[in-house]
């Protein structure tokens, strides 16, 4: 989703976002099962794969009953400008994709899918400010799954370094 004109950014083109982020991250994913050896980091990513599918489908279930655009405060400036910067580079399919293709090693992999996850922390954890109070709890599981998903990166990392 491409947030050029930043200046009309509502909740519902939030939850946009994150549905196709979502699906560029579960595609990531897949490639890198695809082309890992080792059978615990193949599984771990398939794992993902599907738990970022399940995202996918949590925020195209919440977008379908988010109120009317009406209803939806109007963003800062600083929080327009942070959306379209990850529209525009950290969750750019084409970008990403690019920085898979350049991976050498599985410590590369790790380090890759690692920043991917902590910079979906980060983004939810902004968009908290855009929606409604009553999303608050739903956008707080999501970034509790997101964190779950970086320790288990961490920790199979970990492992494969002994």
């Amino acid at each position: 989703m491409d947030f050029g004109n930043i200046s009309n950014i509502s909740a519902q083109d939030v939850y946009r976002f994150a549905i196709e982020t979502e699906k560029t991250t579960r595609d990531l994913y897949d490639k890198i099962a695809i082309m890992a050896k080792d059978n615990d980091i193949k599984n771990l990513f398939k794992i993902l794969a599907d738990s970022e599918d399940k995202h996918r489908m949590k925020f195209s279930e919440r977008l379908s009953e988010i109120r009317a655009e009406s209803e939806i405060p109007a963003l800062d400036i600083n929080l327009k400008s942070l959306i379209y910067y990850f529209s525009t580079n950290l969750f750019s399919r084409e970008i990403l994709n690019e920085k898979l293709r350049r991976l050498k090693d599985v410590e590369g992999i790790f380090e890759f899918a690692m920043g991917i996850e902590l910079d979906h922390v980060l983004f939810y954890s902004e968009t908290r400010s855009i929606v409604a109070a009553s999303e608050h709890n739903f956008i707080d599981e999501i970034i509790n799954e997101e964190r779950a998903h970086f320790v288990h990166l961490l920790q199979l990392k970990r492992a494969k370094e002994v």
